[in-house]
């Protein structure tokens, strides 16, 4: 029983270390992906921002089309950097959402375990007279 009790706290921990593992790279993931969206905000604040400046200079300087055609190259450059960011930031997120979709059986499997164990079930337990060897290894820590 020692040699069995032995292999399935093992493989419990084993389990337990998965699943912390696990839940740290999802919130880690999380974490980024909350970053990566607050540099798209203020990405696209400034996009914004030059966009406008855009427009000022076309109806500025109409006489120079070659000065407006620059900027407008420069605003569909940072167009492009953030489409291509705002790419990274939803693959990040799949990314998670998968972590989480893989982590989340083995969660529910110890919910589960632990909402097998009643009050009633431990009292019974150590209301045992000689309880076995395995049994007392458990409740002696």
């Amino acid at each position: 029983y020692r040699d069995i009790y032995a292999e399935k706290l093992e493989s419990i921990h084993l389990l337990a270390d998965k699943i912390n593992g696990g839940l740290k790279k999802l919130q880690q993931a999380g974490e980024d992906v909350r970053m990566m969206k607050i540099e798209l905000g203020q990405k696209e604040i400034k996009l914004q921002e030059a966009s406008k400046e855009t427009d000022v200079l076309l109806v500025e300087i109409t006489d120079s089309t070659a000065k407006a055609q620059k900027k407008q190259a420069e605003v569909a450059a940072v167009k492009d950097v953030l489409q291509n960011e705002a790419m990274i930031v939803s693959k990040g997120k799949k990314e998670a959402e998968e972590d989480l979709k893989a982590a989340q059986p083995a969660l529910e499997d110890a919910k589960n375990a632990l909402d097998a164990i009643t009050p009633g079930d431990v009292k019974t337990l150590k209301a045992l007279a000689k309880p076995p060897e395995l049994i007392k290894r458990i409740f002696d820590g």
